[in-house]
């Protein structure tokens, strides 16, 4: 991650010595502040996790269980999702935004559902999935599918924009 610098801190130390501790007491502060919330200072850069380690999804009367297990090194304020789509290539699914918690459980009712699960910092920037039987996705549920079909996704599905124009607030 890219960190915070003052441009000239090398004349300003010559030039004048208050300023210099002034300005390096702001540098310090500001890379404190983005290690700590694990955003980068210049915005030139967005962090992306790893894979998380894997996720194991139950059912039973149509809940379904979600575990989702990652022991990689992580920062504050990492999140987790987990996708379930009613086709193996995940081409319509729906998203659970678990938080920082790596357990959900989800009242799908009776129909058989594949899933799969990554972590972000930003939403952004999701780690590659991991899809619950691995290689071969495998789906989990009973009975087909009683009710109608998963609606189309809706909400965002781009990426977001990253400009040195910030957005006009009226």
């Amino acid at each position: 991650m890219s960190r915070f610098n003052i441009q000239n801190i090398a004349y300003i130390r010559t030039d004048d010595r208050h300023y210099y501790n002034a300005f390096q007491s702001i540098s310090e502060a500001i890379n404190r502040i983005s290690d700590q919330a694990n955003v980068d200072p210049t915005a030139s850069q967005v962090a992306t996790p790893p894979p998380v380690g894997g996720i194991n999804v139950t059912e039973a009367g149509g809940i379904h269980d979600v575990q989702i297990t990652d022991q990689s090194p992580a920062y504050a304020g990492l999140r987790y999702t987990a996708d379930y789509s009613q086709t193996a290539d995940f081409s319509n699914f729906h998203t659970l935004d678990m938080g920082v918690s790596q357990n959900v459980r989800a009242n799908l009712g009776a129909g058989q559902y594949y899933w799969r699960a990554s972590s972000h910092y930003h939403p952004a920037t999701p780690s590659a999935p991991v899809v619950h039987g691995g290689v071969t996705p495998q789906a989990v549920g009973s009975g087909d599918y009683p009710g109608p079909p998963m609606s189309q996704k809706q909400g965002f599905i781009g990426q977001y924009r990253n400009s040195t124009t910030p957005p006009i607030r009226k």
